[in-house]
């Protein structure tokens, strides 16, 4: 791992991702065949929920970052410094929280993208 890219895997990780995005950003998608079209749309939409996984997790760890500010919890603090929607993040904690304590197993299925996120929300809230 890098150390500019910090000391936590996740942190390298992060950063790594966005500039890997930055460098493809340009490219011209539409030149791509049908074939690849389709397997970048199904592996992307994978990756996605992947990485919610890990933002989710990333939350639900987060009070610590929330007492620091001052903010009532991480969710709140989220939405401040991404200009986010409050609602939005604070419903995010939750399901973040829900599969940390009671469903890891559909947590665990989440992070390696066998289940996807509209599934775990369903199945968190249900």
């Amino acid at each position: 791992m890098p150390r500019s890219f910090g000391s936590h895997p996740v942190l390298a990780c992060a950063q790594q991702v966005r500039a890997d995005l930055a460098a493809i950003a340009e490219v011209p998608v539409e030149l791509m065949s049908r074939e690849e079209k389709a397997a970048a749309l199904v592996a992307m939409s994978t990756v996605a929920d992947q990485v919610e996984a890990l933002r989710l997790r990333l939350l639900a760890a987060a009070d610590d970052v929330a007492a620091e500010a001052g903010a009532r919890d991480a969710g709140a603090w989220l939405a401040h410094e991404t200009r986010g929607d409050r609602r939005e993040q604070q419903r995010d904690l939750r399901l973040g929280t829900a599969l940390a304590e009671r469903w890891q197993q559909v947590g665990a299925g989440l992070a390696t993208g066998a289940v996807h996120l509209t599934q775990a929300r369903v199945i968190t809230h249900a």
